[in-house]
């Protein structure tokens, strides 16, 4: 796993936070923005949809002016 080798993952890794599950373990996460940034850069046609599907259960909580600038820095 990459860990901040690029400005753009340092920052991804900063905006982290953890999910946690029932049985109480924690697992950290990315935002929904920089999770379609890293997606549509790896470009192949599933991680377009991917990506298609991550908008489509965010609909009205992204940032999508953050997630352009973001998309910049890689």
């Amino acid at each position: 796993m990459s860990q901040g080798a690029l400005p753009f993952e340092a920052m991804a890794v900063e905006r982290s936070s953890y999910f946690e599950f029932q049985d109480g373990g924690n697992l950290p996460t990315c935002s929904a923005e920089d999770l379609l940034v890293m997606t549509l850069f790896a470009g192949r046609a599933l991680d377009v949809q991917d990506a298609e599907d991550v908008a489509g259960r965010q609909v009205g909580r992204l940032d999508w002016a953050n997630g352009e600038r973001l998309a910049r820095l890689t």
